[in-house]
Order: C-alpha cells, then structure tokens, then sequence
C-alpha cells in the first residue's frame, strides 16, 4: 500500500518544493546584492559622505553579509539627494572680447538690451557718465570684473535680480551707492573695483526683462 496522500501526484510538482514565503530581510543575498552595495559605499566615501573608517568597516560588512537584511543598513543613510533645479543662468565664454571699455569724456555712454558681458571690463567717465544695463545682457563668466575710474562724473549699473555684488572701489571725494542684492544660486557675481575722484558709482537693482536665455548677438563695446 502506497503512503502517497491521495491529493499527491508523482513526482512531486516544483511548486511543491518551494518554501512558504518569508520577508525580504530573510533572504539570501547573491553576489550581485553585495556588489552593488559595494559600489554605493565607493561613491559615498568618493563625494566625502562616508569617512575612510566608516567606508572599510560597512564595506567588511557588505562582503561579509550572508542576507539581505545585513546590507540594507549599511546604505539607507546614503540615498542620493535630490538633483537641484536647473539654473536660470546661462554663461556664454564664447564670440566676446577678453576685455572691453566704455568710454565716457564729456559726454556719455550706454550700454543695454541684448549684449554679451565679458569677463572682465572698464568703465572710465570723465565729466560724463555711463550707463551699464545687465537685465537683458548674457554673461560671459560667473565673476565679472568691473573695473571703474570716475573722474567727475559717474557710472550707473543696473544688475538683474539675484547678481552678487562685490564692491572694492575706493572713493575720494566719492563713492558708491549699492543697493541689497539678494544672491541666487548659480547667478554670476559682479566685482567693482577702481576709482573714485569727486564722482560715483549707483548699482540699481532690478527684475529681468526677459528670461536669461543665450547666446546673445556678439558686440564688442567701444
């Protein structure tokens, strides 16, 4: 007489053999779980999330783990942050002069609407003035250098919202007026540097007319 149940086939089905389910943690880990966790410790410790100490000792861990619940927390304090947002500011180091000089005698200047801001350039007013407007230009680099000699007379800038302003020019006689910038993140930085001679320089502040968006027309200023 058999000992086979009477609701058993022969041979036993795979299905039969299986184990009932268990949780994940309970699992065996296979080389490529390990793995993987490996390669997680690297690019923690390479962007300086994980110590060197802290890197060898999950990693013996991570080679050691015989579960998958024995490499789970060796990661879950390293899950990638959130990319940032794309920034707004779009830098153009191309089709622009290494350097460029508005010239104000007697007289005055202006620069405005579209135009590419070099990296480095002057403003020199003697009994004049000249007027710089950034709201619609495209920058050329993150650091602009503005270099200004005033000499009775005067330069007026106006930057778009969320430019730094780095003021280093010296006044006798003189000075600069600069108004509160509130710096974004990836927004370029505009230095001031020069001279003040009985005249001044006036950073105003302003929203953009248009979105930053680039290249501009290349113009070489004169």
């Amino acid at each position: 007489m058999s000992d086979t149940p009477a609701d058993q086939t022969w041979p036993l089905q795979p299905e039969r053999l299986r184990p009932p389910s268990m949780p994940a943690q309970l699992m065996r880990a296979s080389d490529a779980d390990r793995d993987e966790v490996v390669r997680a410790l690297a690019d923690a410790f390479a962007v300086g999330r994980l110590t060197r100490d802290e890197h060898d000792e999950r990693l013996s861990r991570a080679l050691a783990a015989r579960t998958l619940g024995e490499l789970a927390p060796l990661t879950h304090d390293l899950q990638a942050s959130p990319a940032p947002a794309p920034s707004p500011w779009i830098y153009d180091p191309a089709g622009t002069p290494a350097g460029a000089t508005v010239f104000s005698f007697f007289g005055g200047s202006k620069r405005a609407g579209r135009w590419l801001v070099p990296q480095a350039m002057n403003a020199v007013a003697i009994f004049g003035g000249s007027d710089l407007d950034l709201r619609d230009a495209t920058f050329t680099a993150p650091v602009v250098d503005l270099n200004v000699t005033c000499v009775f007379g005067g330069v007026n800038v106006i930057v778009p919202e969320g430019v730094a302003v780095d003021n280093h020019v010296i006044g006798l006689f003189g000075g600069v007026d600069t108004a509160s910038t509130d710096p974004q993140p990836g927004a370029p930085t505009v230095r001031l540097r020069g001279l003040c001679l009985f005249g001044g320089v006036n950073v105003k502040v302003k929203k953009r007319r248009q979105p930053p968006a680039g290249p501009a027309p290349a113009q070489e200023l004169r």
